[in-house]
Formats: C-alpha cells, sequence, structure tokens
C-alpha cells in the first residue's frame, strides 16, 4: 500500500508538472491552439527583425523566434509587413500583442495592433500586408515579447486563442 501510495504521488506530480510545463509557452507566457488546422505566418518584418517560416500547411500552432531581437524606441512608429498561407481564397486577420509593460500578459490597454486582412495567398507569393506599430512613449526599457497571430476569417479571439479555428502564432523579442 504504501509503495502504491509513493508511486501515485510520484504520478501526480509528474502530471501537474507537465501541464504547468505545457501551459507555459515559453515561460511565462501562455501557449494558443488552432485545432482546425495550421495556416503558417510566412513572413515578419520589424525593426531589423526580418523572419521567413515555411508556407506548407501543418506545423506547429505557435513558434518561437525570441530569439530574434528588434530594437524600438519609445514614441516611434515602426513599419510592420507580414505574409501568410490562407490556405485558398479565404480572409485572414493579423493581430500583434506586445507587452509594453512586461508584466507577462498581452492584455493590458495598448497591447494590441490589428494590421488588417490577407486574402487568397499562398504565403510565398506577393501578396503581403503592411502596418504600423506604435511604441508607447510609457514602454518599459528592456526586452518586450512580442506576438505575431494569424486566424482565418476573424481576429484572434485573444493573446492565448484556444479552440476552433485556422492559423498561427510565433512570438518574437523587442528591445526597447
Amino acid at each position: 500500500f504504501i509503495s502504491f501510495k509513493k508511486e501515485f504521488f510520484f504520478l501526480m506530480v509528474l502530471l501537474a508538472s507537465g501541464f504547468s510545463a505545457y501551459a507555459q509557452f515559453p515561460a511565462p507566457y501562455c501557449t494558443v491552439t488552432f485545432t482546425n488546422g495550421v495556416e503558417p505566418i510566412t513572413l515578419v518584418q520589424i525593426a531589423g527583425i526580418n523572419s521567413t517560416s515555411s508556407a506548407v500547411i501543418g506545423g506547429p500552432e505557435i513558434q518561437d523566434f525570441t530569439a530574434m531581437i528588434g530594437n524600438v524606441t519609445a514614441g516611434v512608429s515602426y513599419p510592420i509587413t507580414l505574409k501568410g498561407n490562407t490556405d485558398g481564397m479565404y480572409t485572414n486577420y493579423f493581430r500583434v500583442y506586445i507587452d509594453w509593460n512586461q508584466n507577462n500578459v498581452f492584455t493590458d490597454t495598448g497591447e494590441s495592433y490589428d494590421i488588417g486582412t490577407i486574402v487568397g495567398s499562398t504565403g510565398a507569393d506577393a501578396v503581403i500586408l503592411t502596418g504600423n506599430i506604435a511604441v508607447p512613449l510609457t514602454a518599459l526599457g528592456g526586452s518586450t515579447r512580442m506576438r505575431v497571430m494569424k486566424r482565418f476569417n476573424a481576429y484572434p479571439t485573444g493573446p492565448c486563442q484556444t479552440g476552433a479555428g485556422f492559423g498561427q502564432a510565433e512570438d518574437y523579442t523587442l528591445a526597447v
């Protein structure tokens, strides 16, 4: 009986740590899910970041590109260029989240930017979306997480998108 209790305890600890690790993409930020499928982001350009990814449908729902760093200055606006595969003549919406106050969430006022839509793109063609990111004067200095999200037919439900939908998310670092 004692052996069973020990094994049960270790199993519970293992399960708890497994779920905790899953909930944190890369720590301490949340993960996302697109249960209908992954339609990839294929280009993110902003402030020195020039990230290209495969246009093949499928792959990870969220990608960790936080080793790529863009340099920004508080009070300045930066153009952002985005591309992605819409998997046919469909509309995809891009939203960017930036944790300007570095409190490990993207849900504070002024931390999301609706960049716009693309339609009917292979992700490798000439269809691009360009917008602007205005860095607030109140942005804290240092490393700041940026999440780029793309979703079919509507803007993402939030920076921690879960459930139905087609899309993808990518995380980067901005140095303020």
